[in-house]
């Protein structure tokens, strides 16, 4: 934990760990260094008495020294790929029979023993075999097989790779502990939490909310995936939909009190993307904030939360907002939530000066009715070639859209 500590703290610009990098480049410096020290050792103690031109020698002991390495390159890539095909050789005459005793064991023939044969000789491809069927099971046959990684002592091999220095193989073990779904493997995901790598922690973040009976650090690990980097964030956003409901009670109506504003706009972020109704009484207030990004975020998440506001009133207003990124979240909310009021503000933002706003605004009018239409209709007519040209391809683009649901 003391070098995972020390990871989190030295960092980058972006926010990515600095030591990983340090260690890449260490290896590069190192590589040229054996390199040039054995280019001197075969110009000084091979060629140099044999070819009295220093430099001539030095140009041969170098393109020695590149055909050593091309020679040893190819070497190790062929005994990598025959190991390769070795195991993959071994894995086609063994996971067949292994299947077979799992699929077995699933309907009630207890075959431990043999499993456990096979585990000491081919630990990795009965490991394979273990984590496929609890992917693809459910119920009574996940319990059982389950139950049988335990007695194959593979929770414990699991258990151990989690102090891995290879980060891959630690999210592997959270991913496979995961699997189990056992309650009381929750301490073991909350400690790989903090783990500095950020695969780690989305698939720690995962395994909890996989959990059943999830407790209410469902709006603890919401506040950890706002306040983390977007990759969490990315990673993380399906497996918290399925909560969104319990959120909204909970973890969503605190995000105006978030005293960082990245924190809101990446929690607002988050219910946009879910694009599921909920009722968040706070988005009202957060749309009129006094912060350009708080505020077009809020207006994004108008389009599909419900507020004790009148979200209509905030989403009309916000198109004659100052900033033109809120203008822009304000025209895609109307044209998702298809507000007529909306028509003769966006009949406006056609000729705004911001691109982006008149782009959007042609979009949304191609989906307000006849009116809307006719308004792009108008400037198909238009000197504007570009503007035109958009309101062309927005009502192109809803002709082609009934005609495909009434054919």
């Amino acid at each position: 934990m003391r070098r995972g500590g020390r990871a989190t703290r030295l960092q980058t610009s972006d926010g990515q760990p600095i030591l990983p990098r340090i260690w890449i480049i260490g290896q590069a410096m190192l590589a040229m260094a054996v390199l040039v020290f054995s280019t001197w050792l075969i110009h000084a103690y091979l060629l140099h008495g044999r070819i009295p031109q220093g430099s001539l020698s030095l140009a041969v002991a170098f393109l020695s020294m590149q055909l050593i390495s091309i020679l040893l390159q190819l070497v190790i890539s062929f005994s990598i790929k025959r190991r390769r095909e070795s195991i993959e050789e071994r894995a086609r005459r063994t996971q067949p029979i292994i299947q077979q005793y799992l699929a077995a064991h699933v309907s009630g023939t207890d075959h431990t023993e043999e499993l456990l044969k096979l585990c000491r000789q081919h630990r990795d491809q009965v490991e394979i075999c273990v984590v496929e069927a609890l992917t693809t099971l459910k119920g009574f046959g996940r319990e059982r097989i389950a139950a049988l990684s335990e007695s194959l002592q593979l929770v414990d091999v699991w258990r151990t790779r989690l102090s891995s220095r290879d980060a891959h193989r630690r999210k592997e073990a959270v991913e496979f502990l995961g699997f189990l779904q056992r309650t009381d493997l929750r301490p073991v995901f909350e400690k790989c939490l903090t783990d500095p790598d950020v695969l780690v922690s989305a698939a720690a973040c995962r395994s909890l909310l996989d959990l059943p009976d999830l407790p209410d650090t469902v709006a603890h690990l919401f506040r950890m995936v706002i306040e983390g980097p977007l990759l969490l964030r990315t990673m993380v956003a399906g497996e918290l939909r399925k909560h969104a409901l319990a959120l909204s009670k909970k973890a969503l109506p605190e995000i105006g009190e978030e005293t960082e504003e990245s924190h809101i706009v990446a929690g607002l972020g988050l219910m946009e993307s879910w694009q599921r109704a909920l009722h968040v009484p706070n988005v009202a207030s957060l749309a009129v904030h006094r912060s350009a990004d708080v505020r077009a975020a809020a207006i994004r998440s108008l389009a599909f939360v419900e507020t004790n506001g009148d979200a209509e009133f905030l989403t009309l207003a916000a198109l004659e907002d100052r900033s033109p990124e809120v203008r822009l979240a304000a025209v895609r909310a109307c044209s998702e939530r298809r507000l007529l009021p909306a028509i003769p503000s966006l009949k406006r933002q056609l000729h705004s000066d911001n691109e982006a706003c008149a782009l959007a605004a042609c979009d949304a009018l191609a989906t307000l009715g006849e009116e809307g239409r006719g308004i792009l209709q108008d400037c198909v007519l238009s000197s504007n070639r570009r503007l035109a040209a958009r309101a062309l391809e927005a009502l192109a683009a809803v002709q082609v859209a009934e005609s495909a649901m009434s054919a």
